[in-house]
């Protein structure tokens, strides 16, 4: 979503550091899905994420998640271009 096309108050909580900013939350959106989850105001992100460190947060959850429900994430997986979005927020 392009910054013209959000909200003022969005745009403005954004710009503060209150809210992630478009191109952090991009990140997001972005292969390899691996990191990045903390998507409201992205302060956790290196701290849970710690690079992607097998031990790291995110990876236990990761594990615990699909071990209690079958589902993988995608980041275990090769991405599929196909149905990425091309557009990088700005």
């Amino acid at each position: 979503m392009k910054k013209s096309e959000l909200p003022e108050y969005i745009v403005a909580l954004q710009d503060a550091g209150l809210l992630i900013s478009r191109k952090a939350h991009g990140a997001h959106h972005r292969a390899p899905f691996e990191g990045n989850y903390c998507i409201v105001s992205g302060f956790w992100n290196p701290i849970l994420d710690q690079n992607g460190a097998d031990d790291a947060f995110f990876r236990q959850l990761e594990r615990y998640v699909a071990e209690k429900t079958g589902v993988e994430p995608r980041c275990w997986y090769e991405p599929q271009y196909d149905w990425m979005p091309e557009e990088i927020p700005e």
